[in-house]
């Protein structure tokens, strides 16, 4: 379990996973305003999934960039 941890957090660290917050932070406005007004809850969480996929993959690419320049 240690292992699978340290991996998590190499990949975090990678991914520039301190920026997270913000986008968690962009997405829960909408995602109340939607739940309140009889959106579903299981399409908002798969939002922030898709969003924190997106957001680590984006990060990961201009790294890849970066080191081909």
């Amino acid at each position: 379990m240690r292992l699978f941890f340290n991996k998590l957090n190499f990949f975090l660290t990678l991914c520039r996973g301190y920026s997270l917050p913000i986008s968690v932070m962009s997405w829960i406005i909408p995602f109340l305003y939607a739940s309140f007004h009889g959106g579903k809850i299981l399409y908002g969480f798969i939002a922030l999934l898709g969003i924190i996929i997106l957001h680590l993959g984006t990060n990961l690419f201009d790294d890849v960039i970066d080191y081909i320049q």
